[in-house]
């Protein structure tokens, strides 16, 4: 597993000096969140944390608003991994809205589970239940109640019922 995130990280690298040169950002950024994500994976919370702020910025001088929402809920995820949970709640948000002001509930969601999950990490049952509600009335309105991102969602919201009930 080591060797191939090497030779992925290498192949990445070589892709960001070539989209460099090229002066295509936008394409940066979509391989500077494959090597975000393929840091955090393994653990690298502080190489993650600094890639995923850096796709903010840049996202955010390419005017990319969905870059700019999936590089925040990410940064998050490292942030509360990390322990910082208010700036990742903060991030979730703002994720979030920009989703919602561009039209897209579905891809909305994915902030709520983040916010979710942080509630969950600082053991807050509550809010961690209060949270995918939310998703989940998001998503019902999105795609309905039968579809399979409801379905899975509905899974995960069953599993922190079941440990709020466990926990007390």
């Amino acid at each position: 597993s080591l060797g191939v995130d090497v030779g992925g990280r290498r192949i990445l690298k070589e892709s960001m000096a070539y989209l460099d040169e090229l002066g295509d950002q936008y394409r940066y950024t979509v391989v500077l969140i494959s090597l975000g994500i393929l840091a955090g994976g393994n653990g690298d919370y502080h190489l993650a944390r600094a890639h995923f702020h850096r796709i903010v910025v840049l996202s955010r001088e390419l005017r990319q608003p969905w870059t700019t929402a999936d590089a925040l809920t990410n940064l998050g995820c490292v942030l509360s991994l990390q322990g910082d949970y208010a700036s990742a709640q903060s991030h979730f948000e703002e994720a979030f809205r920009i989703y919602q002001e561009r039209g897209s509930p579905v891809w909305s969601t994915d902030p709520l589970c983040a916010l979710t999950e942080n509630a969950i990490r600082q053991g807050d049952l509550p809010a961690a239940r209060a949270g995918f509600a939310r998703a989940l009335e998001n998503l019902r309105d999105a795609v309905g109640a039968d579809a399979p991102e409801t379905r899975r969602a509905e899974r995960q919201a069953a599993g922190v019922a079941g440990a709020a009930a466990s926990a007390g």
